[in-house]
């Protein structure tokens, strides 16, 4: 398949936990967070119109932290393990769940092709929350002062000419921001 980018990515939702990752022979990437999605930058790796091999590798969680030190391990219910893992704690037993640690892709993988810029995840930040000035005794007057971030990453060429806009709509509230 062309993908028509200039970059493509490899975007993994969910792995569970200690995962390199190989395509075609060529490592590329490693993740150690259950929690957090990840990318890697398959491009040069890729071979359009092709046949790919991808390779996930899933190490055991208890072995791959093992000779780590165990500062605080009195505060993980007899698995000191789990302090170095960023994976579901009941996973290595609870009061209510037997231990079961688990390994495994939990969730989607995806290629995603960009050309020139490529939009990040957005942020939306409370500031301050305060009565509005205007009718400070009402329901609804409550006046919100947010932060937006969104980060946009330049695959390639620069900047100029790129504009990002962002709208959206809370009740009767709405917004604009251009950049």
């Amino acid at each position: 398949a062309d993908f028509g980018g200039e970059r493509v990515d490899l975007v993994c939702e969910g792995l569970d936990t200690f995962t390199t990752v190989w395509l075609n022979g060529e490592e590329v990437g490693r993740h150690s967070n259950m929690f957090i999605p990840c990318r890697f930058d398959v491009t040069n790796a890729l071979r359009p119109g092709k046949r790919n091999e991808l390779v996930v590798r899933l190490a055991s969680p208890i072995e791959s932290v093992k000779g780590l030190p165990l500062d605080g391990a009195h505060a993980t219910m007899n698995t000191p393990e789990r302090l170095w893992a960023r994976k579901l704690d009941q996973c290595y037993g609870w009061d209510i769940a037997p231990r079961i640690v688990t390994a495994g892709i939990w969730r989607s993988l995806r290629l995603e092709a960009y050309g020139r810029a490529r939009i990040g995840d957005d942020f939306l930040r409370v500031i301050a929350i305060a009565p509005s000035p205007a009718n400070p005794l009402a329901e609804d007057g409550i006046r919100a002062s947010v932060r937006h971030d969104v980060p946009v990453e330049i695959i390639s060429g620069s900047a100029r000419g790129l504009r990002v806009e962002v709208s959206g709509a809370c009740g009767d509230s709405e917004f604009r921001w251009d950049a």
